[in-house]
Formats: structure tokens, C-alpha cells, sequence
């Protein structure tokens, strides 16, 4: 992202992944996690989503309260994480700039992405829930924000269009055109 400073240069500020991702209190669970133990742990730490790791801590996927939810209740239920979560999860870097995993999650319409290290370990997961509550309480945070806050907002109302059903982002934009 650019700007230009008072003297007409300009200066090109990039937010990475690292910068806001979470890594404090870090919640996740492995294949034979019990679906009924996932759900606890989500609730009890506040979190609606937990990454699925390996016996190395290699994300193999991740698994959302809405995931648990959906499940029918019958007597063949899936009873582990194994049985419900899809083994291809999209990931980012801490490295990574923070307009690409903005993009990421458009792309794939989801909330959340771990984030990883260069083996593929667990390091941190970014959450647009959390990108939103710190830039909200943080002027840095607020301030490198507003420079890609078109990259924010893209990806916000795409994951509330997902659960609505309204596309209100293309309806202002054909609006524009007429």
C-alpha cells in the first residue's frame, strides 16, 4: 500500500500476517479429537474454529463450531474430528502480506486461516474477527489498517453475503454504474 507524505514522496507501508495474527492461548486439536471435546474446548476459550494439527503440529485442517453444529444427530454420528474435517487447509505465512490472506479468505470464503512456519507447523491462526477488534482498539494497528481497509472490506461482506445470501457489494457496484 502507498501513500504520499507532505513533501510528495511516496511511502509504501505492508502489514504482515505476523503482525496480528494469534499465537497467545493458541486452541487446536488433532484427528482423534472427540467432536464432543472440540466443542468444549471451543466454548471454553471463545473461539468458534480450531485448527486440526499432526503429531508433528502440521495443520491438516480446521474445524468450526458450525461444522459440529451441522452434523445430524443419529447413532452413527461421526464421533471424531477425523470423521468431519475436510484434509486440505489453506494456510498463510507470517511472513506473508496481509492483503494476500485477506485474498486467501475471499478465495475460499472462509474466516480464519493458520498461519504456519515453513514446515507446515501451527504457529498462529488470523481471524478477520480479531483483525477487526484490534484495529478497532490499536492506533498502529488502525493506522496500517486503513491503508488496506478496501481489502477489509471486500472480504468482510463476501463472508456475510456467504451466511445471507445477499450479494450487497455487487448490487452497490452495478448501482454505481448506472
Amino acid at each position: 500500500m502507498c501513500f504520499l507524505l507532505q513533501d510528495n514522496r511516496k511511502k509504501t507501508i505492508v502489514m504482515k500476517v505476523g503482525e496480528i495474527m494469534i499465537i497467545q492461548d493458541l486452541q487446536y486439536c488433532t484427528p482423534e479429537t472427540f467432536l464432543r471435546d472440540a466443542a468444549a474446548i471451543m466454548k471454553t476459550a471463545g473461539v468458534s474454529a480450531l485448527p486440526v494439527v499432526d503429531a508433528e503440529r502440521q495443520v491438516i485442517g480446521i474445524v468450526t463450531d458450525r461444522d459440529i453444529d451441522k452434523l445430524p444427530v443419529q447413532k452413527q454420528a461421526p464421533e471424531r474430528i477425523r470423521d468431519i474435517v475436510a484434509h486440505k487447509a489453506v494456510t498463510v505465512s507470517a511472513g506473508d502480506e496481509l492483503t494476500f490472506a485477506l485474498r486467501q479468505m475471499r478465495a475460499v470464503r472462509i474466516a480464519r486461516l493458520p498461519v504456519v512456519d515453513g514446515e507446515g507447523r501451527l504457529e498462529g491462526i488470523l481471524c478477520i474477527h480479531h483483525l477487526l477488534a484490534e484495529s478497532a482498539g490499536n492506533r498502529k494497528v488502525l493506522g496500517g489498517l486503513s491503508l488496506i481497509a478496501g481489502e477489509i472490506l471486500k472480504t468482510v461482506t463476501m463472508l456475510s453475503n456467504k451466511y445471507t445470501g445477499h450479494n450487497s457489494l455487487a448490487r452497490m457496484q452495478k448501482k454505481r454504474k448506472e
